[in-house]
């Protein structure tokens, strides 16, 4: 499976537009705002879109709020064709958190192999998409219960050492955060 799991932050504003796009198609009405249909396709391909969304904290970044799309595209270059459109038609409304192969390394990077050609468990090359000093700012925080289930503490993530893999499709190894 050549897929690539591309983590994508949008503002408000591109979420918003989306999902005016997606009400008008599906009430067969005309839409006239600035959202595209290519733009829509990408975003279309993250599957139970409002529940993995809002697994997810939705951070204020530079005056925005932007929400987590996780998506699914088979392969490489309709990544970085799909990051080439967001970033051309919608400059400021979007963040590339980071992009991996369902075998959890970062797209950009190769397993490092022993003697034998067996993966030593570490990768090599640098990822195409380096993620983001800001990136444990989606990190939703970790919640820790009693045995009644009531709360007992609340940490929020403070680092991009904190991230964390949440919603793996089924098959899909651990995302590795580090190259």
């Amino acid at each position: 499976m050549n897929d690539v799991n591309l983590w994508l932050a949008l503002s408000q504003q591109a979420l918003d537009e989306f999902k005016d796009y997606r009400q008008a198609l599906r009430n067969d009405t005309t839409y006239s705002g600035p959202m595209d249909q290519y733009t829509s396709n990408v975003l279309d391909k993250m599957s139970d879109q409002e529940v993995v969304a809002n697994l997810f904290s939705t951070p204020t970044l530079g005056g925005k709020t932007y929400t987590l799309f996780s998506v699914y595209l088979p392969g490489t270059s309709q990544v970085q064709d799909a990051i080439d459109h967001l970033t051309t038609e919608w400059p400021d409304h979007f963040i590339v958190i980071g992009a991996w192969w369902l075998d959890g390394r970062q797209a950009g990077t190769q397993w490092e192999l022993d003697v034998d050609g067996e993966r030593t468990g570490n990768t090599t090359g640098t990822p195409a998409y380096p993620i983001p000093t800001q990136a444990y700012r989606i990190m939703p925080p970790v919640i820790v219960y009693d045995e009644n289930g009531d709360v007992v503490s609340t940490t929020p993530a403070s680092s991009n050492a904190d991230l964390r893999d949440i919603n793996l499709l089924s098959g899909q190894e651990p995302r590795r955060f580090v190259a």
